[in-house]
């Protein structure tokens, strides 16, 4: 056995630890409040918060502002008899929720609709290029890159952007999707959906009536509070899943 597993079974202080490394360091219940404050009164009643526990600061004015501005109101809904919230038929005699078993979840896994190539051969071994935006001598812009890719997918495409405002991408999509018959999956951040659907009316295009493709939204985590009010985090992802065997992932803003 190692000398540092023989130290932490014997509770011998093996190096440096880092500075708060703690459970307090990790939660703050003083923070906790300062945001149910801000939810539910707004950003004077935060700072007063944030003061009375004598609180650091730990948002900008910003993110006062935003987390202010996107609080809403909700409410549990209740169940049917043998139904989960989400309308769900639970087990016989499963009284429980399903949030004390991270394995499962209370929402059904999505079904996708147009399919999804399953191919279990070995492909070998994987491998990852890394790109720079600039490019690098002899490499593509990354923008180029990513239309080139979509351009010869033949299997899939599957999108998870978080603001997507750009018009080539999205008629590439169009053109994979309903002239060379690629199944495109598009996941969207909720908040910027709008964004999205001007940039689709712009181009003439009704992304949820385009044959071959399907459009979904998401939202990040939310946190509830006990007044009743909830804020909901952003997706910040931008990455693209082609046929299944390659991805891109990154900015090129």
């Amino acid at each position: 056995m190692a000398a540092s597993q023989l130290a932490a079974l014997e509770g011998v202080d093996s190096g440096p630890r880092v500075p708060g490394a703690s459970s307090g360091f990790l939660y703050s219940e003083g923070q906790r409040l300062a945001l149910e404050a801000l939810l539910s009164k707004g950003a004077e009643a935060f700072q007063a918060c944030v003061q009375r526990e004598e609180l650091r600061p730990f948002l900008s004015a910003d993110e006062v502002q935003g987390l202010a501005a996107a609080a809403e109101d909700w409410t549990v809904a209740k169940p049917e008899p043998g139904r989960m919230a989400d309308g769900a038929p639970t087990a016989d005699g499963d009284a429980g929720s399903l949030s004390y078993w991270p394995g499962q979840s209370e929402q059904p896994a999505p079904i996708l609709r147009l399919g999804w190539p399953v191919d279990s051969a070995w492909k070998g071994i994987t491998r990852a290029q890394l790109y720079t935006q600039p490019p690098g001598e002899g490499q593509p812009p990354l923008k180029e890159l990513v239309r080139l890719e979509i351009q010869a997918a033949h299997k899939l495409v599957a999108v998870v952007m978080d603001v997507f405002t750009d018009p080539d991408l999205l008629l590439d999509l169009v053109d994979a999707a309903m002239r060379r018959w690629v199944p495109v999956y598009l996941l969207l951040d909720r908040q910027q959906l709008p964004a999205f659907l001007e940039l689709a009316q712009q181009l003439g295009v009704n992304p949820w009536a385009t044959e071959n493709m399907d459009v979904r939204v998401v939202r990040g985590c939310s946190f509830q509070s006990r007044w009743r009010r909830q804020v909901s985090g952003t997706v910040r992802e931008k990455f693209v899943l082609l046929d299944g065997e390659r991805v891109i992932s990154g900015s090129y803003e």
